[in-house]
């Protein structure tokens, strides 16, 4: 397993939109900073994450900085999150809802202890998994000055047998209270690759909002030196479908005709029918989070239209 950056071989980073689009699929490992370098996090003790330097374990026990990386797919198990409780009755999710404010602290409260409460089921048993609890404010993921931003706790998780309710209890930090406050949590296994739950999908904009930042970034960075500059469109993001594990496999590639738009991001996918319909949905939903160096014309960046080919 090799974690990549967010947007991918394209270390310099161009506009967040201000309507947040859907997000496609996004596998994660968390890595964390340790000596000026980001790196794996490969389990957790207590609350601390662990990375290895040379094969040797090392404990990171002050203030972890994470940064979120794709991976090409989820670990094989499965897991169900149930009725997640967070911080001093801040926040209360069900499954498949938004977070619930029940009981607010005062804007920007610091200190104190946050406690999180939740149930897991996971469908194969595994050991030596760890949780994420990532907590944001949702405007972030629109605010074009600064770009999302968010809290992550993690902690370790107790052995989990398959097919029985495990639950997990821990305290923590509080977290900072912002008035639009959401959250999600994910799980991870024993070898740091992100498990799928039933709530995978809500981490999905959070991370695409931080992606789409960093592009925009990149793009105001390197405008000035692009002046007169005839480019084609390339690809900076590229993620493959998710298929359901029952969905048959197309013998011939899928072609799907995108635009590639002024800012890099995707608009108006095209897909022919595809046999089984589930292909083609996860075709477009994959493309949805592709992210590109626009099309360049005299120095302009310009939306295009570019086929793009997937090969099952």
């Amino acid at each position: 397993m090799r974690p990549y950056p967010l947007l991918g071989i394209l270390l310099v980073t161009l506009v967040v939109l201000p309507v947040l689009r859907a997000a496609a699929p996004h596998p994660t490992v968390l890595t964390v900073l340790y000596k000026d370098q980001f790196m794996p996090v490969a389990k957790v003790i207590g609350s601390d994450p662990v990375v290895l330097v040379e094969g040797k374990e090392k404990r990171i026990r002050t203030e972890p900085r994470y940064l979120p990386s794709r991976i090409e797919r989820y670990s094989e198990a499965t897991v169900e999150v149930k009725e997640v409780s967070v911080g001093l009755m801040q926040l209360r999710m069900v499954a498949e809802s938004k977070p619930e404010t029940t009981s607010a602290p005062l804007l920007g409260a610091q200190g104190g202890r946050a406690d999180f409460h939740a149930s897991i089921r996971s469908s194969e048993a595994f050991s030596g998994g760890f949780v994420a609890v990532v907590m944001y404010g949702r405007s972030s993921l629109t605010d074009p000055a600064k770009g999302p931003s968010g809290e992550i706790v993690v902690h370790a998780l107790p052995d989990v047998p398959a097919n029985t309710d495990v639950p997990v209890n821990f305290g923590s930090k509080a977290f900072v209270y912002h008035p639009d406050q959401a959250f999600f949590v994910q799980v991870f296994d024993r070898e740091g690759r992100e498990v799928m739950t039933n709530t995978t999908r809500q981490c999905w904009p959070y991370y695409a909002a931080i992606e789409r930042f960093q592009l925009q970034e990149t793009l105001r960075k390197v405008k000035a030196s692009l002046a007169g500059k005839d480019l084609d469109a390339r690809p900076v993001l590229r993620i493959k479908p998710l298929l359901p594990k029952s969905a048959g496999r197309p013998a011939e590639p899928v072609v799907a005709q995108i635009t590639v738009m002024s800012d890099g991001t995707v608009s108006g996918i095209r897909i022919a029918d595809t046999s089984p319909m589930e292909v083609g949905v996860a075709v477009r939903e994959a493309l949805e989070g592709w992210l590109f160096m626009p099309k360049v014309k005299a120095g302009e960046l310009v939306p295009c239209t570019v086929k793009v080919p997937f090969t099952f």
